[in-house]
């Protein structure tokens, strides 16, 4: 029996050494907090520990005064035999920042999945991907860098959320310029100021109150309606109550309907033994701290004196 568990174990060992050998460093020289693979056409990136954050390196830095080829390197993962294989890259949950050049130029990649923990996405990270049609910017996205998607033929839509504050100049010039129809690629912008860098003349402004979305005068309760421009609600009420329900805040109509009429009387919003002062501060998560009542106040609402009454309201 010691002698079968001593081959199993063997085996375990040998299978798992095998496994740590197909993800590398995301550095040539093994310095990186994150590390690849390859394998069936998906590039994947992640945390070399899933317990820490990490970044993907900057490739390249400002070139201003030296020779591009002096201050540019190349990532690991465009050396592999493999690379022009690559159809999908999958960011993983854990990496905080996209470097400078990280993955430009990678023309066969068509769908991207970058994760909510992404904050910062360099100068020229997706630059030249040509065959790019799906990719969503999530939310906990900040800043994009110039350049940052530039080239991307055929990305046919694309939302900008409203948590990006900063768009580098032609982060998004010539998107979508092989599509059949001309100017038909639309990019929907949150606000204005951050998308009005050169080259964005293809960005689209929108309004986003209380999650949703307000384009040209009509109401949508989900980015997709508003780029499709399909399901426009027929008042701002309606289409609160149709974003409570497609979250799962509420179970009904009727129930999604009371709480927009709670917020509208000015009362807060309970959900889960938690108070919120909006609806927009519900779907942030932002709830209401209980209030602690100093002893003379506490006496007074309970209509005391010389007791040590505390209530939380």
């Amino acid at each position: 029996m010691k002698k079968y568990i001593l081959i199993l174990t063997l085996v375990a060992a040998v299978n798992a050494q095998a496994a740590n050998e197909d993800w590398k460093n995301c550095d040539d020289e093994g310095t990186s907090n994150c590390e690849y693979q390859i394998k069936d056409g998906v590039l994947t990136i992640r945390p070399q520990d899933n317990s820490q954050p990490a970044s993907i390196p900057d490739y390249a830095r400002d070139c201003s005064n030296t020779r591009y080829s002096e201050c540019t390197t190349t990532a690991p993962w465009k050396w592999e035999e493999n690379t022009n294989t690559i159809t999908t890259l999958k960011i993983e949950s854990g990496i905080t920042s996209v470097g400078y050049d990280a993955f430009e130029n990678m023309e066969t990649v068509a769908n991207l999945i970058i994760p909510d923990t992404v904050t910062n996405i360099s100068n020229n990270a997706f630059m030249d991907m040509w065959q790019l049609k799906n990719v969503t910017i999530p939310d906990s996205v900040t800043t994009i860098g110039e350049r940052a998607f530039q080239w991307a033929h055929i990305l046919e839509k694309l939302v900008i959320p409203d948590s990006v504050t900063s768009i580098g100049d032609y982060a998004f010039d010539t998107v979508g310029l092989q599509l059949a129809e001309p100017g038909s690629t639309t990019i929907y912008c949150a606000t204005t100021s951050p998308c009005a860098g050169k080259g964005h003349e293809n960005i689209i402004a929108y309004d986003k109150q209380s999650g949703v979305y307000i384009l040209e005068g009509q109401i949508y309760a989900s980015p997709t309606d508003m780029i499709n421009t399909q399901n426009a609600c027929v008042d701002m009420d309606t289409c609160k109550a149709k974003v409570l329900k497609n979250k799962g805040y509420c179970s009904s109509d009727e129930a999604c309907a009371a709480m927009v009429e709670t917020e509208n009387a000015n009362h807060p919003i309970e959900y889960k033994n938690k108070s919120y002062a909006s609806i927009d501060d519900l779907l942030k998560g932002k709830y209401m701290p209980k209030r602690i009542y100093t002893i003379d106040e506490a006496n007074e609402v309970a209509g005391k004196t010389n007791t040590f009454t505390i209530r939380y309201r």
